[in-house]
């Protein structure tokens, strides 16, 4: 539980990364760790700095380069309720790709207009084209367009604030609304991993907030298809202040 070393498992699952090309030894890449909120806050940001390091040796070892590793550091503990035995999908460690390290891409004159660059104040677009493993706050790589967008967004236009918020699909299901209902927070980390993606690229944490609202606001009632389901595990932005 308090341990930073790597399992069989999850060296498995880096190995698999890397035969899919998921991960390549060119990228440049962010790796952050985090912990559970059992213990103290100072030894969960010992213990997410150590998991995070693990990763990065194991990369090292298996071809990556050191330097194309841009930033290895621990989040500390993700807080939530606490209970007895913690929570152990806490116990991560995220691999980003670093899309903004080397030399920008030039933009074509003919791209199309950000879909953020008209949504007022109050006014909330959805992000449909986020996608997170199945019950899980891990993004797919098939998300990086998006993610994209919203980072150039947030980076072109610096006295923007947003709120972050986290869907998840399936109703009926027991793992739906979380906060004010008490129940899971997968969508809460949901939305989280949006905002962690946009801190580690350097958008101000004050310009951020993020919550989650399970399946209490579907797309689409009632889910007959599994793109019905797709539409409802989404994330939503809403414009705080321009």
């Amino acid at each position: 539980m308090r341990d930073a070393r790597l399992t069989p498992k999850a060296k498995d699952y880096i190995d698999s990364l890397m035969f899919k090309a998921a991960l390549t030894h060119f990228q440049k890449l962010i790796i952050l760790g985090y912990a559970d909120n059992t213990g103290s806050k100072g030894l969960n940001d010992s213990l997410s700095l150590a998991r995070a390091r693990s990763v990065q040796q194991y990369l090292v070892g298996s071809g990556s380069s050191e330097k194309d590793i841009t930033l290895v550091t621990g989040k500390g503990q993700i807080g939530r309720a606490k209970n007895t035995n913690g929570y152990p999908e806490d116990r991560k460690v995220l691999i980003i790709v670093d899309r903004t390290s080397g030399t920008p891409m030039a933009v074509p004159q003919s791209s199309k207009v950000s879909p953020f660059a008209t949504v007022k104040v109050n006014e909330t677009i959805s992000l449909d084209h986020i996608f997170f493993e199945g019950g899980s706050d891990i993004l797919l790589s098939t998300s990086e367009p998006e993610i994209d967008t919203l980072f150039r967004f947030l980076k072109d236009n610096p006295t923007v604030h947003i709120l972050i918020t986290g869907n998840i699909c399936c109703m009926g299901e027991p793992t739906g609304a979380d906060q004010e209902y008490k129940e899971s927070n997968l969508s809460t980390m949901r939305a989280k991993a949006i905002y962690d993606r946009m801190t580690a690229r350097g958008i101000a944490a004050g310009r951020m907030k993020y919550n989650g609202v399970g399946n209490a606001h579907p797309k689409v009632y009632p889910e007959k298809t599994a793109a019905d389901q797709t539409r409802n595990r989404r994330v939503d932005i809403k414009i705080l202040s321009r």
